[in-house]
């Protein structure tokens, strides 16, 4: 006779892996306000999160996570966890740039109202103390023909990329540009949060020998 039985074994599963944390925002430059959420997934089960907003390393004893946070200003938001078996996760931390304000721009060349008798580049200078400038953009037009980017002139209006951001330029050698027209250079900064602003300068072209400013007798 063969007695039969159950066996029962007993696996302990040792949890050595600090959890994974995410914020629901990635760090970055933002026009807005955001919510950020912070989330943490560990095989034991995820005890705490612990944070802070000053750019303080955090620990165990600092504010613990319960809602998303409220990012309303320029914020270096640090954090940890700490899941069921004690292990705890680097420090890790995400820098916020709220910024609202639009960046300046302006040109340097050519001047406001000159006549050029040849135009090879369009110099200019732009500045945001927050985010950054994120890029330049001219349109450039006669009021009926606008410069398109391979340096042609259409009817249709079009924004060309310059060369730099905070000291720009854009090389307009090879515009066939009509004599005795009077055009209009539209600047356009973007920074990298995603405010903008304009701003614009006049010249006109004579393909005469000598440009001229002023006319004396």
């Amino acid at each position: 006779r063969i007695d039969s039985g159950v066996i029962r074994i007993r696996v302990d599963i040792v949890d050595d892996n600090a959890p994974l944390l995410q914020t629901s925002v990635e760090a970055g430059s933002y026009r807005f306000f955001r919510e950020v959420a912070l989330t943490c997934e560990d095989s034991s089960g995820c005890a705490d999160i612990h944070y802070t907003l000053d750019g303080s390393t955090p620990t165990t004893e600092s504010d613990r996570y319960t809602t998303p946070l409220v990012i309303a200003q320029t914020t270096t938001l640090k954090y940890i966890a700490v899941d069921g078996s004690g292990n705890m996760t680097d420090v890790q931390s995400a820098e916020y740039i709220i910024d609202d304000m639009a960046p300046t721009v302006s040109v340097d060349s050519p001047d406001e109202g000159s006549v050029e008798s040849q135009m090879i580049t369009i110099t200019g200078s732009a500045s945001d103390d927050l985010s950054g400038i994120s890029t330049i953009h001219l349109a450039i037009d006669d009021g009926i023909n606008h410069v398109q980017p391979e340096r042609s002139l259409a009817s249709q209006p079009a924004w060309l990329t310059a060369e730099g951001t905070e000291n720009w330029s854009l090389n307009v050698s090879q515009v066939p540009w009509a004599d005795e027209a009077t055009y209009t250079i539209t600047v356009r900064a973007t920074d990298v949060a995603g405010n903008d602003t304009i701003s614009t300068r006049s010249f006109t072209f004579f393909a005469g020998e000598q440009a001229f400013s002023t006319l004396s007798l």
